[in-house]
């Protein structure tokens, strides 16, 4: 074993483990150290409203609990029941907490922001006897109550004609019951106190149990020293930090600051009016706290501590925020809702990122999630914890608790993490937010590290895509500082300048204006999921897309990817799809049915009109359909594919498969094309459609380039008719632009003006309204050449 004494941590076998330390003061109930706690502080100012500088004593708080402890008892609430809160941090927010822990109910606070899917949850998975809301959440929660032919009470801090007024039911006793009310003390100190949420960043929330004992021991930590110190938070009591930090500021009668919302300046402004010494952030308040920069114009010299909670601070942010203000305790600690807080702490001489070192009362170990092995210092695995305060389980959820914590009583917290040589622990990642990219395990959380040191990032979210291919393909979610300019391919180039291949920002880069949050202040992962979308078009139909002018009538502020198919965009096409919607990819990539997929895709930063470069477990090569020599870079020839997911062959036509298939397994896909000195593949026509005219071989893919570039052309398709003497003459089908004119000779001038001699239209120029499609989408070229047969006469 050995023993960090001045640490107060020992490691023992790969176990860190914090000192045995329990303080309970002999409490038998959270009930008991509320009220003893409040009658100790008298007419000390408890809570400040910083909008109205209205302030609430601890005598007029206690006043206000008991008469509502009063109300929940004639209700017929008794111990066990469960009482829910729904709302903003105010005067009374905390009140029915504090009523239910007197008679030994169970409090349960809801997200103010939720949805109609998420109350129902919730509603059914709690079933409060009564629900304390605000009016932001009212309707939304009797709206739950009706979809779920429930019946609780609903109590409203303010007023609503479906709601009991929380000022009337103050009201409901005489001061002589107030006087002669008790807390009701309890048998048992592991009875649930409480059923807070899981942050449900990925899903939706699960209840967490947390008994007497783990708030007991938890509120009465005094790691920030809050006695009589004015403290201020964001936390609503949704977070069980919000619960904490306001049970603390009670037991230590702190000041505490109400605020209805994180804002960066009147954060500044309230610490300096109001002399605050304590700031509680979440990991996303504080960035964005540092980043607008409003903290060096103020002093901020009454504060004393900050400290985060949250996702991790990235080191250099911490080390930033040390440096503007050197007089402040700038402390992280790690901890989750399950484990009933936090289990490390940082101390002021820890170093930048770290969460600290293990806290009293639990144990961490390092454990490798693939054979179950406890790791070393600096060996990254997931994190394992033992904790007094751990939860009871997930109320009404035994399986979740059984995949949660083992049989020995570990927690398996799902993140990924080290201790380094000093005991100091660093978050790298979460296992569900790990990124699949081949055989590579990609960490969010590293490539965030390299964003947020880019000076145009406040925050940023990088989220896993999925891909046919390659499984996923990272993509990040940016916010802006403000009036600071970036492009996305500013960052996708940052990014592939500072990291290995694998990392690269594949799927590119989202700008946002704010990011989703969870309740507990943490980014909502599943909304920038959803947030992801994309539409995938035939060639023919994003030709006509973009001509038809619809595209600038729009915002399409939802689109993220346009991906293409079929025969290649244009790069004309693509450069101006580009242009008209920056926010979007425009990608197209190339494949066949018979290849089972795509052999190639582009990527955000790809060149206009490539095809992309060559997938996972694809080979490509050009050979030169006459000799059979592989050709180099830049080189045209046939394209030949092999990949694992190639077809068996065509249905009962053994020739047909032996025909496009060789012996070695190489597909020829009968398309001409080339790879650029970049690797990106560039497809120039199908080999059956190249148009012989006497000794040459003409591209129809290149007179169609020049015929689009024309003002009044919308599309165009050019085949090869046949000639008694010259093999083949090109002749092009048009459709206009609506409302533009233009004659059948213009626009073969136009192509003699700006092509070589035999690749004029000598067959001529037909112009159609619509073109014939097959039922993939692509352009009938049989059904135009059936129709040259009937509309040609052309003989020289």
């Amino acid at each position: 074993m050995v023993e960090h004494v001045s640490k107060n941590f020992t490691v023992e076998n790969g176990v860190y483990k914090g000192r045995a330390k329990h303080t309970l003061n002999n409490y038998k109930s959270v009930g008991e150290m509320i009220w003893t706690s409040i009658r100790s502080h008298g007419n000390n100012i408890a809570h400040l409203d910083a909008l109205t500088d209205e302030t609430v004593t601890y005598g007029q708080l206690q006043d206000k609990v008991v008469r509502c402890a009063l109300w929940l008892q004639k209700r017929g609430i008794k111990s066990g029941d469960v009482i829910s809160m729904c709302t903003d941090n105010h005067f009374n927010s905390i009140v029915p907490c504090l009523s239910a822990a007197y008679i030994n109910a169970i409090f349960n606070a809801w997200n103010e922001n939720m949805d109609l899917q998420t109350a129902m949850h919730v509603l059914e998975l709690t079933m409060p006897k009564i629900i304390f809301c605000n009016e932001k959440s009212v309707d939304v929660v009797l709206r739950a109550i009706k979809e779920k032919n429930r019946s609780p009470t609903v109590v409203i801090f303010g007023k609503h004609v479906d709601a009991i007024s929380f000022s009337d039911i103050l009201n409901n006793c005489n001061d002589a019951e107030v006087s002669n009310f008790r807390y009701i003390e309890l048998d048992d100190i592991k009875k649930t106190a409480c059923i807070t949420h899981s942050s449900g960043t990925t899903g939706l929330p699960k209840g967490v149990e947390l008994s007497n004992y783990a708030i007991l021991a938890l509120s009465q930590e005094n790691t920030l020293d809050m006695n009589n110190k004015p403290s201020l938070w964001f936390s609503s009591l949704y977070w069980l930090s919000g619960i904490l930090m306001n049970f603390i500021a009670i037991v230590y009668g702190s000041r505490v600051i109400l605020y209805p919302k994180f804002d960066e300046e009147m954060t500044c402004q309230l610490i300096e009016k109001y002399k605050v010494a304590i700031v509680f952030l979440s990991s996303s308040m504080f960035n964005r706290f540092l980043k607008a920069g409003y903290i060096k114009k103020y002093s901020l010299s009454s504060l004393k501590t900050i400290l985060c909670v949250g996702a991790t601070v990235k080191p250099k942010v911490q080390q930033e925020m040390r440096c503007i203000l050197p007089h402040v305790q700038i402390l992280q600690c790690y901890g989750m809702t399950e484990l009933g807080g936090g289990v490390t702490m940082q101390l002021p001489n820890h170093k930048n990122g770290s969460c600290g070192t293990v806290d009293r009362n639990a144990q961490i170990k390092i454990v490798d999630p693939e054979n179950g092995k406890v790791l070393g210092p600096n060996q990254s695995g997931e994190l394992w914890i033992k904790s007094s305060n751990i939860m009871t389980g997930y109320y009404r959820n035994p399986e979740a608790t059984k995949s949660m914590i083992d049989e020995e009583g570990w927690l398996h917290s799902g993140d990924i993490g080290y201790f380094d040589n000093d005991g100091e622990l660093f978050i790298v990642d979460r296992i569900k937010e790990l990124i699949k990219y081949r055989g590579y395990q990609i960490s969010p959380g590293e490539i965030e590290d390299v964003l947020m040191s880019h000076p145009a990032v406040l925050e940023v979210a990088v989220i896993g895509v999925p891909h046919e291919l390659d499984d996923e393909h990272p993509l990040a979610f940016v916010t802006k500082r403000p009036n600071v300019k970036v492009t996305e391919q500013e960052l996708i180039d940052f990014v592939a300048k500072n990291m290995m291949d694998h990392f690269k920002l594949r799927a590119g880069v989202i700008f946002l204006d704010a990011f989703p949050y969870t309740g507990s202040g943490k980014i909502a992962r599943k909304d920038l999921k959803e947030i992801v979308s994309a539409a995938f078009l035939g060639t023919s139909m994003m030709n006509r897309l973009l001509q038809s002018n619809q595209l600038k009538k729009y915002q399409l502020s939802s689109l993220k990817v346009i991906m293409g198919s079929g025969t290649s965009i244009r790069p004309k096409v693509q450069e101006e799809l580009r242009h008209i919607l920056p926010h979007v990819q425009i990608l197209q990539c190339f494949g066949m049915t018979e290849l089972g997929g795509c052999a190639t895709l582009q990527l955000p930063n790809s060149k206009n009109g490539s095809n992309g470069i060559v997938s996972k477990n694809v080979q490509m090569k050009v050979v030169d359909p006459e000799s059979g020599k592989v050709l180099g870079p830049n080189q045209s020839g046939e394209i030949c594919i092999k990949l694992p997911g190639i077809m068996t062959g065509y249905y009962k036509n053994p020739e047909a498969t032996k025909s496009t298939v060789d012996e070695k397994g190489w597909l020829h896909s009968g398309d001409i094309g080339y790879f650029d000195d970049d690797g990106e593949l560039f497809i120039i026509d199908r080999i059956k459609d190249l148009i012989k005219y006497r000794a040459y071989q003409i591209s129809p893919t290149e007179v169609v380039n020049v015929l689009t570039s024309h003002p009044a052309v919308l599309e165009a398709v050019v085949i090869g008719v046949p000639h008694a003497i010259d093999d083949e003459h090109p002749v092009a089908f048009v459709i206009k632009k609506p409302g533009a004119k233009v004659t059948e000779q213009e626009l073969i001038d136009f192509v003699a003006n700006n092509m070589m001699d035999h690749c004029k239209l000598r067959a001529g120029v037909i112009f159609l309204e619509s073109f014939p499609y097959t039922g993939s989408g692509k352009i009938s070229r049989k059904d135009l050449k059936a129709m040259t047969r009937k509309l040609v006469t052309y003989d020289n």
